[in-house]
């Protein structure tokens, strides 16, 4: 059991990977966890990362199963299926696109793309997760580099902006600050302005913002590429909408709500 605390642990100090990294990592760690200490190990990951709509996720399917390990094996079935959210965007994005942050279905999308040649990664301060996504861009033969924040925001070098995202909402995208901002900007130039979000990453309430994230309103995007295809704004709000979390994660996400509002 000590592994397994470690490996819970270890996802919820990680503040480099990205949502659907660390919801994996805390999956593996959960399916062995005995069922007494389930909720005290998901309040330590929700706690840690009450904007990360994957934990969640992967906290109902825990939770509503016969045991941890059946709903973390459930969850990673699921979380395996998101990689198609990456692959059903890849075919629509031009030649030069702009990100931010550093989001493994991003990766997977540009990566995977025949189109897409040049990629402009946001530096993405606090954090500057964008040198190392350009890194990995780099690794998977892409042209990329980093652009200063404020540059980027002003000069939008792309044909297109791609974002992950951390939680779709009924009401908005959950990512890294400047968001918004570059949403905002592609919408000015014309441009389409696209979120790649796996089922996971669905949640029927807005969640708790930490310091580094941001919710951009979902009609500022041309579409969130999804497992089910290129969703228009309003129907990905639908799926928001339907999508389910445990009844004892309600009652922990509004108790999160009355700290945070202290």
């Amino acid at each position: 059991m000590g592994d397994a605390w470690a490996r819970v642990r270890a996802a919820a100090t990680d503040r480099t990977s990205g949502a659907a990294e660390i919801a994996r990592a805390a999956a593996e760690g959960l399916a062995a966890i005995p069922p007494s200490r389930t909720l005290e190990a998901l309040r330590l990951l929700l706690a840690s990362h009450p904007s990360m709509a994957p934990l969640w996720r992967l906290g109902s399917d825990v939770l509503a199963a016969p045991d941890p390990g059946a709903g973390a094996a459930r969850f990673l079935e699921r979380l395996d299926l998101d990689l198609a959210a990456a692959d059903v965007l890849a075919p629509e994005l031009p030649p030069w696109v702009v990100t931010i942050s550093r989001s493994s279905s991003v990766l997977r999308a540009l990566s995977a793309s025949r189109r897409v040649r040049v990629v402009a990664c946001m530096e993405s301060l606090p954090g500057g997760e964008g040198r190392d996504m350009a890194r990995a861009l780099r690794e998977a033969g892409k042209e990329a580099r980093v652009v200063a924040d404020e540059e980027a925001l002003r000069r939008l070098p792309g044909g297109a902006v791609v974002v992950g995202a951390d939680a779709v909402t009924p009401g908005a995208v959950v990512n890294k600050v400047k968001t918004r901002a570059l949403a905002e900007a592609a919408r000015a130039r014309g441009l389409p302005c696209f979120a790649v979000a796996g089922e996971t990453k669905f949640v029927p309430e807005p969640l708790p913002l930490e310091e580094s994230l941001e919710a951009t309103p979902i009609d500022l995007f041309t579409g969130v590429a999804t497992p089910w295809g290129l969703l228009p704004p309003e129907e990905a709000v639908a799926r928001a909408r339907r999508a389910d979390l445990h009844p004892d994660l309600l009652a922990y996400l509004a108790e999160l709500r009355r700290d945070l509002r202290r």
